[in-house]
């Protein structure tokens, strides 16, 4: 399974906002690829990335793996949905300088 997230910060600068994306490395112990970050100085920056959990099995395994990454980064998660694709979205991150959290599952083929 392949999922995008996306973390609207409160960071000024994009090296503030690739320190954020190192904490959220640290905490989950993953590799992001596709590493974007867009934004500016005035209303933070948004950082999105791909993370590929296709060596867990069965999408079950793997969609539980997500829920238990996702309950590491905040709570009170609202889910979009659990059929695929699914997606979920958090405005109470546990680490300092995130504002926002959202996932999405993606289509192997989209996930480019």
């Amino acid at each position: 399974m392949k999922t995008r997230w996306i973390l609207k910060t409160n960071a000024k600068s994009e090296k503030n906002a690739q320190v954020l994306l190192n904490q959220l490395c640290r905490e989950l112990a993953v590799v992001p690829s596709g590493v974007e970050f867009t934004g500016d100085h005035y209303c933070g920056h948004e950082i999105r990335f791909v993370l590929d959990e296709s060596g867990l099995g069965s999408r079950a395994e793997a969609f539980y793996s997500l829920l238990a990454q996702a309950e590491r980064l905040g709570n009170s998660w609202v889910l979009g949905r659990v059929r695929a694709p699914a997606c979920g979205w958090t405005t109470r991150s546990r680490l300092a300088g995130i504002r926002r959290i959202e996932w999405l599952e993606l289509d192997d083929r989209a996930a480019g």
